[in-house]
């Protein structure tokens, strides 16, 4: 009895976090806003998986935008609301950019500009390999976060730029295997993809956004997955970005 109490308790914890940390990402992100920008246009900028904005997007210019970091929460993470507040806080000329996983986030947030980096958004995208090893493994972790409340939300699963909790990377791993791109025909996109990915398949990447954006442009680059953080390869990102800015004017 005892027992079933103390998992029942651990069950609402960790969903009654998840759902005040969803009314903070507004909050949070008008606040990096206030303090980073001057009334100029705004780039969002969303990272991937257990992976701050800061770090990822580094050693990238945005040549006439202000850059607005769009942090991570260790209380959880979910695409649709954090896009939804963003299409709350954006103007008409801002842009989102959004790496791997995060990419899902970038473009429900539907700005008229949006440039993906190696987007996670979909499944159907990922690997073989990997497709099956979400969908196991995804549940799974599901039920464990949430069958240790608390605990789940304390950050120590070492990163490249600090510590992260268990209910971050268990919604990241479910929204990567559940995950999908709502409605957004009219945004003007820009797609970079990665001729060594190890993660995705760049062919479902082309397939997936022929449906969604028509219109989108397409650029592949010689790296590996997600690698705009790295400084040797954040040239070849950063010149995609100025391909895409300068043709979507």
């Amino acid at each position: 009895m005892i027992a079933d109490l103390i998992f029942l308790a651990n069950l609402l914890t960790a969903w009654a976090a998840r759902a005040i940390a969803s009314e903070f990402i507004k909050i949070r992100i008008k606040s990096e806003m206030d303090d980073t920008t001057k009334g100029n246009k705004l780039a969002f900028c969303i990272a991937g998986l257990l992976n701050q904005p800061n770090t990822a997007f580094r050693h990238i210019v945005i040549p006439g935008y202000d850059k607005v970091y769009v942090s991570f929460s260790q209380f959880g993470w979910n695409p649709r609301w954090m896009g939804w507040a963003l299409e709350k806080l954006k103007k008409d000329d801002d842009i989102m950019l959004g790496i791997s996983i995060g990419a899902q986030a970038a473009w429900n947030a539907g700005a008229s500009r949006t440039i993906l980096i190696n987007p996670c958004s979909t499944p159907k995208i990922l690997q073989k390999r990997y497709y099956w090893l979400t969908k196991i493994l995804s549940p799974l972790a599901w039920i464990l976060s949430y069958a240790l409340g608390w605990i789940s939300f304390i950050p120590f699963i070492p990163a490249q730029d600090g510590r992260y909790s268990i209910a971050l990377l268990v919604d990241q791993l479910f929204w990567m295997s559940h995950g999908r791109c709502l409605e957004n025909l009219h945004t003007r996109a820009g797609i970079i993809i990665s001729d060594k990915d190890e993660f995705l398949e760049n062919k479902n990447i082309i397939k997936y956004y022929a449906e969604k954006a028509p219109h989108a442009s397409i650029v592949s680059i010689d790296t590996m997955h997600a690698r705009i953080g790295d400084p040797k390869d954040a040239p070849k990102y950063q010149a995609a970005i100025n391909y895409f800015l300068k043709n979507q004017e």
